[in-house]
């Protein structure tokens, strides 16, 4: 573990994990987020280019690049980049789920499509979905194999 991952309390994860802390409860995969794999690999050079981007597309905030973090939401939702995120909060704090497919309200509003956001906030429901149908290790099997093809697609 990097002096940078040790500091952001980052506990080792290699960039892809087995573990299913790299699926959010949301269908988000972790694995193939920038903020999660530049801070899980020590990667400045990479947090700096994401830094200019955040501060490019959204001036009404300041990003310094060694806030370009996030940890994952189960693994330590108080370092994910959303700690006040409805989604967790509704699913996993006050329902007390695995995965929003679990709830009744599913599909709900907190799910919906976001303009601007990156493409893997936008397939969160198709995501879900496909967890529900196929189990999460076999879903985590599948997206390990090429993390990003989703977000390149769309």
């Amino acid at each position: 573990m990097t002096e940078q991952q040790e500091q952001i309390g980052i506990k080792g994860f290699p960039w892809i994990s087995e573990d299913k802390n790299l699926i959010a409860p949301c269908g988000n995969f972790c694995g193939a987020c920038d903020l999660y794999r530049c801070a899980a690999h020590g990667d400045t050079e990479g947090q700096e280019r994401l830094a200019e981007f955040f501060n490019k597309h959204f001036p009404e905030y300041h990003h310094e690049p060694e806030g370009m973090v996030c940890v994952p939401c189960r693994e330590d939702f108080d370092k994910c980049w959303s700690p006040d995120c409805d989604v967790y909060i509704c699913c996993v704090t006050e329902k007390k789920l695995d995965f929003c497919y679990e709830c009744d309200e599913f599909p709900c509003k907190k799910l919906r499509p976001h303009r601007g956001c990156p493409p893997a906030h936008n397939l969160k429901v198709f995501n879900l979905l496909r967890i529900k149908r196929m189990g999460w290790q076999q879903w985590l099997e599948e997206a390990k194999r090429d993390p990003r093809e989703l977000h390149q697609r769309y």
